[in-house]
């Protein structure tokens, strides 16, 4: 079935996108975070003890939960992009919301490569880019939303 495709609606929808998803990133994730930490509390065993699990996460435990929250802020901005303009372009919108994302990890690794760091560059994309990535191909195939 012919769905109609309005231009205007491909440009905002691709504005609205990329813009909540670096809103998402950066204001309403560590909102999230923090009522995970605080109500991580009681499901630490170490509670009464200075809860040592919670004030000192590992690496691994950091680095899953911004790999979930990074692809929920994706499917968020995708979610509320395709509600704002059912008329825009789905593919349009998913090919240059992944390069903005590819770009914006690209330039934090460009930045973590002239501090001279070797491994941060590869934790960067990993967990920043790929996520979004993942959705935004889930996207275009057609599997979500």
């Amino acid at each position: 079935m012919f769905t109609r495709i309005n231009w205007v609606h491909t440009l905002l929808g691709l504005a609205i996108c990329t813009t909540a998803f670096f809103i998402f990133i950066f204001f309403i994730v560590p909102v999230f975070e923090n009522i995970y930490n605080f109500f991580g509390r009681y499901f630490i065993s170490e509670r009464f003890g200075g809860g040592g699990q919670l004030e000192n996460q590992g690496v691994v435990a950091l680095a899953l939960k911004a790999v979930f929250f990074t692809g929920v802020s994706a499917f968020g901005a995708f979610w509320l992009s395709s509600k704002l303009f059912p008329e825009a372009h789905e593919k349009s919108v998913v090919m240059v919301f992944s390069i903005v994302v590819i770009i914006w990890a690209g330039s934090l690794s460009y930045i973590a490569i002239a501090a001279g760091e070797v491994m941060l560059p590869i934790v960067i994309f990993v967990v920043s880019a790929s996520p979004p990535v993942c959705v935004a191909y889930l996207k275009l195939q057609g599997e979500i939303l």
